[in-house]
């Protein structure tokens, strides 16, 4: 695996949220669906920020635990990493990586049923162990699914260094 690979995979996984509320845009729901839901939308991005709360402690088990139990992290072209005593090792892995600054952009919210969808990019400075620090960039994709207590989890959560193939 290339070092970009691997660092923009580090930093997919070590997101820290910078959230700018104001540039959430619910997408249109296709023809014979329902409408977007604003308040499942509304609170995937409160999940998203207790995510980084979470990632500014360094809390490798809490972030875990915010996936479902099959949840996925991944970057594009890579094999995800399944499931949350996986997902929690792998988080773990990574604790000499700081992340120095991130800068994170939701660019579409979209939501079916009881699941939200987000789409967005991030720039990120990252110092590996023993190195100087590099700037990553790229694009991110989580899907929430809301659990019968309310809580919403991550489903799916995928970085990838160019734009997502659909969205081309």
């Amino acid at each position: 695996m290339c070092i970009h690979s691997w660092i923009s995979r580090i930093a997919g996984a070590m997101l820290v949220v910078g959230m700018l509320f104001g540039s959430v845009a619910a997408s249109g729901a296709p023809s014979g669906s329902s409408p977007p839901d604003p308040v499942a939308i509304r609170e995937a991005a409160e999940a998203l920020a207790r995510y980084d709360r979470l990632l500014q402690l360094q809390d490798a088990a809490g972030l875990a635990g915010m996936f479902m139990p099959q949840g996925r992290l991944g970057h594009v072209g890579e094999a995800p990493v399944v499931g949350r005593d996986r997902i929690e090792a792998f988080l773990v892995s990574l604790a000499d990586y700081k992340v120095l600054s991130n800068e994170m952009t939701l660019l579409s919210s979209s939501s079916a049923g009881s699941q939200v969808s987000q789409a967005g990019t991030y720039v990120q400075e990252v110092r590996p162990p023993n190195s100087q620090a590099l700037t990553v960039r790229g694009w991110f994709r989580f899907t929430w699914q809301r659990q019968p207590d309310g809580r919403w989890l991550i489903q799916d959560a995928k970085t990838s260094s160019t734009p997502f193939p659909e969205d081309r």
